[in-house]
């Protein structure tokens, strides 16, 4: 069973919806079938299962019909968001003392991304 923060176990629940993880091809991380299942790619590592689970339950909660760029990153910062708290970012900011790049190769992550969410958080926070 892959470990999920229990925030993002419970809204699995309330949504629910199954998680299932077949293999497939490498291509495919996982998918969203039917808005009541989560199928995900047992071919990848567990921290790209993690994100995919994340990421198609974001799905679900943004009511995504399509497969459109923006609703893919919509997806993918959801997902981030579902994965990592702001706490728990801005701890793991301090301890690499704040190079978003160390951050990223911990917890699979894109720098970019790191450094627009640690943006908007400090500014939010008066950090």
């Amino acid at each position: 069973m892959l470990q999920l923060p229990s925030t993002t176990i419970k809204m699995i629940r309330s949504h629910k919806l199954t998680v299932d993880i077949f293999p497939m091809n490498k291509i495919l991380n996982g998918f969203l079938l039917s808005g009541r299942h989560i199928a995900i790619n047992k071919n990848i590592s567990w921290y790209e299962q993690r994100f995919a689970v994340a990421h198609e339950l974001a799905h679900k909660i943004c009511n995504h019909t399509c497969e459109c760029k923006w609703n893919e990153q919509e997806a993918d910062e959801r997902a981030f968001k579902l994965l990592i708290s702001d706490n728990e970012l801005l701890e793991w900011w301090e301890h690499y003392e704040w190079d978003t790049n160390l951050i990223s190769m911990q917890i699979w992550i894109s720098a970019e991304r790191i450094y627009k969410r640690l943006s908007k958080i400090t500014k939010k926070w008066n950090l």
